[in-house]
């Protein structure tokens, strides 16, 4: 089961655990659709902002320690090594 916890600031933190057969890619995209109150299938492909196959080969690796951070969707996401997916909607002007 994917956790959902949402903060005071609009902040979203989606925890995505390794071992379940989701894959991050996936993980992230829950998030923003969380942030951004769509429905997954609505945004614009993950594919068009970062390499799909990399985000997950990097993110499945249990011993990884590379994270991520980049902007999707008019949502600044940041993907740490332990699975946990913070999102948050970019701040106007930004």
């Amino acid at each position: 089961m994917t956790e959902f916890s949402h903060h005071s600031d609009g902040e979203w933190t989606v925890r995505h655990d390794p071992e379940r057969s989701i894959e991050p890619c996936t993980a992230i995209v829950e998030a923003v659709a969380a942030v951004t109150g769509t429905e997954p299938t609505l945004l614009p492909p993950l594919g068009d902002t970062v390499d799909g196959d990399a985000v997950n080969a990097i993110l499945s690796d249990a011993g990884s320690s590379v994270g991520l951070s980049f902007a999707y969707a008019g949502v600044e996401v940041c993907v740490e090594p332990t699975g946990e997916v913070l999102a948050r909607r970019v701040a106007e002007g930004n």
